[in-house]
């Protein structure tokens, strides 16, 4: 449920949610706390619900100058569904943050065709890292930002597209996913993480098939 609101260069969505899900199937290795072995364990969830907002905004103050962001605040929660979960309805899940935002600016000069630069900035709120039915300790993932920046070339005419982009500019620092196993079983000083990749350059090359295509052609 929300609304939209568009006039000249500026534009605003705004929209609240609620989704339920039920029957959820989960699996997942995790650590034996009894022998130390890695098993693979399938676990179920009746039913997770969540609900939030989002806000989304873009403005463009100058020709072909464009700045976009959105920004969401959430909270997803075990939902329950059967009598012996009752204690356990309105936990936080683990592995979803409770805010999200990104900013993005693009330029495309005008003298220049085809031309066009971008930067981009990204934050991921703090997760817990264990499920809620197992959790013996709120152990959270810290939360993370990052910036990218790039350019990209259309070549005229020829359906091909080039752009090189600086991600992680700053190398930032953070968790995009913890591994949990560890956790339940204590006095470990291993943890299991996926870091946010170290700053690097990315070049890529596009090229559309049906860009040069005329709209008289038979197909």
């Amino acid at each position: 449920l929300g609304f939209k609101y568009a006039a000249g260069g500026v534009g605003v969505t705004v929209n609240g949610f609620y989704t339920k899900l039920k029957n959820i199937t989960g699996q997942g290795a995790e650590l034996d706390p009894v022998t130390g072995a890695t098993v693979w364990v399938v676990r179920e969830s009746p039913e997770n619900r969540s609900f939030g907002a989002e806000v989304e905004a873009f403005v463009s103050p100058l020709e072909g100058l464009q700045f976009a962001g959105s920004a969401t605040v959430l909270s997803a929660e075990l939902g329950g569904g059967v009598d012996s979960l009752a204690r356990f309805v309105g936990l936080r899940l683990a592995g979803v943050p409770t805010t999200l935002g990104n900013l993005v600016a693009l330029y495309s000069p005008r003298a220049a065709g085809g031309l066009e630069f971008r930067a981009d900035f990204h934050w991921v709120g703090s997760r817990l890292t264990e499920n809620p039915l197992t959790r013996v300790d709120d152990t959270e993932l810290p939360s993370y930002s990052y910036f990218n920046f790039g350019a990209g070339y259309d070549i005229p005419g020829a359906g091909v597209r080039v752009t090189a982009d600086l991600l992680n500019a700053f190398q930032s620092k953070g968790l995009e996913e913890g591994n949990p196993r560890l956790v339940a079983v204590g006095g470990s000083p291993i943890f299991l993480a996926r870091p946010l990749l170290p700053r690097r350059v990315q070049v890529a090359l596009e090229y559309n098939f049906g860009a040069g295509r005329s709209l008289q052609e038979p197909r």
